[in-house]
């Protein structure tokens, strides 16, 4: 079997150009491979034929509980900037299941367009499950979820601000930043949303 294997991945390796590759792997992140779900599909057989089947079964879902807005940030498991208080971040999700999609950009500086771009299919920034996602999975590093520019806090000053998540080991921050840009160096993630509706 693994040399059945390893003769598979040879002759994909050389009948695909890295072009072709690169597509092949964009591809699957559209479909919302993310790099915990490609993870979780190399290490489980069963998942694994189940998402080529299925395609969408195979992905990981959060769903939004039915919490208000400040329990859910209650159970967060960073500090939580004080603005999140005067965000009405939480409309119609609770209760709802979504899909989601990660995206770690090489670009050194990459603007919110930029990222609205990347994301297709219905797939865009999403507070109230950015949340949901941040208490399920606790992901170590920086992420920034860009909901469209009505769902955003707004300051004072008319900025638009995207939450943002810094979290490595236990110590982490959760804040609502003005930021059309994010530096990213090759740091940053951003995480998209879609709405899972069962068939």
């Amino acid at each position: 079997m693994e040399r059945i294997a390893g003769h598979m991945a040879s002759n994909l390796a050389s009948e695909l150009s890295g072009t072709q590759m690169v597509e092949f792997v964009a591809r699957l992140g559209r479909a919302g491979v993310s790099l915990e779900v490609a993870k979780k599909l190399m290490g489980d057989d069963g998942a694994m034929r189940e998402f080529v089947s299925n395609g969408r079964e195979g992905i990981d879902l959060i769903t939004v509980s039915e919490f208000s807005a400040d329990e859910l940030i209650k159970k967060l498991p960073v500090h939580v900037d004080r603005n999140f208080a005067k965000y009405d971040f939480l409309r119609d999700e609770c209760g709802k299941t979504y899909e989601f999609q990660v995206w770690k950009p090489d670009h050194d500086v990459v603007p919110a367009t930029m990222v609205r771009e990347h994301f297709t299919d219905g797939f865009h920034g999403n507070t109230p499950a950015f949340l949901a996602w941040i208490i399920k999975y606790k992901p170590n590093g920086d992420y920034v979820s860009i909901p469209p520019d009505e769902r955003l806090f707004r300051r004072d000053d008319g900025h638009l601000c995207p939450p943002k998540l810094s979290l490595f080991g236990i110590h982490g921050t959760l804040k609502l930043d003005q930021d059309v840009w994010i530096r990213s160096r090759g740091e940053w993630s951003f995480v998209a949303f879609r709405e899972f509706k069962s068939t």
